[in-house]
């Protein structure tokens, strides 16, 4: 019998664990995998996503797709931040300020509230299976870094971590079918800029290409998933891949 579901205690990273598992094939489609403590938890490129014992969501989910080409895997990190951003407005309140950093961060009145981790394996032109990991901030009240909150500081009160839990699934389950059933871009991007920060909106950004700071507005993002952002001193136009290009927010 494949797992659907499954709660571990301390594991390097739930990626890696239900990787392996995914190899001696042994989870079902849209399996989760839960733990308490990550050891060595992942971040995009390399980052580390460090989380206090039993206070978080930290999790991962499988997916296998039959059709799914690579150059629609935008769609994937634009249902899951819209997933995420759902399931806070209705834990917090349809009155908070939650807003998707792009490219997959979500973040609450300008603070970090939760990081997304998408690894896909390949066939061909076409995304063979994708896990898509999360963490996110729930009853962690004290942090080492700046800028991060938690659904605790949010609300001034400690949930129950399993109840969080399912309401999570819950309300990622949708989202997760509209990518297992090949999701239409043009309809997911005016969704997802909708709730993306920078949009209409000027802020400072740090060009890392150029190693200078301009000031922007984002206009677009295209369908390979880069964010274009309009300089509002000089008019240029400029494309940018993940972390070639960083928002800078001062609180």
């Amino acid at each position: 019998m494949k797992i659907k579901y499954l709660q571990l205690d301390t594991v390097n990273s739930t990626n890696d664990y239900l990787k392996q598992l995914t190899l001696n094939e042994l989870v079902a489609n849209k399996s989760f995998v839960f733990a308490n403590e990550q050891t060595k938890g992942k971040g995009q490129l390399g980052n580390t996503w460090i989380s206090a014992y039993g206070e978080n969501i930290l999790t991962s989910c499988f997916l296998s797709f039959s059709n799914l080409l690579i150059s629609k895997q935008v769609t994937l990190t634009m249902l899951t931040c819209l997933g995420i951003h759902q399931f806070l407005l209705e834990i917090l309140g349809v009155d908070k300020d939650v807003k998707i950093k792009w490219p997959n961060d979500i973040y609450v009145n300008n603070k970090k509230i939760c990081g997304i981790l998408i690894e896909n394996s390949f066939v061909g032109h076409h995304i063979e299976s994708s896990i898509i990991g999360i963490g996110l901030n729930c009853n962690q009240r004290n942090f080492d870094l700046p800028n991060v909150t938690s659904i605790a500081l949010i609300l001034n009160e400690k949930l129950d971590l399993n109840t969080l839990k399912q309401k999570f699934i819950e309300t990622l389950s949708p989202y997760f079918d509209q990518m297992l059933a090949t999701p239409n871009y043009s309809d997911l991007k005016i969704k997802y800029m909708s709730k993306l920060m920078g949009v209409n909106e000027m802020f400072l950004y740090e060009d890392n290409i150029s190693d200078s700071i301009l000031c922007g507005v984002i206009t677009d993002i295209d369908e390979l998933g880069r964010v274009v952002i309009k300089n509002v001193t000089t008019g240029q136009v400029m494309v940018y891949n993940n972390k070639e290009i960083s928002l800078i927010i001062n609180l």
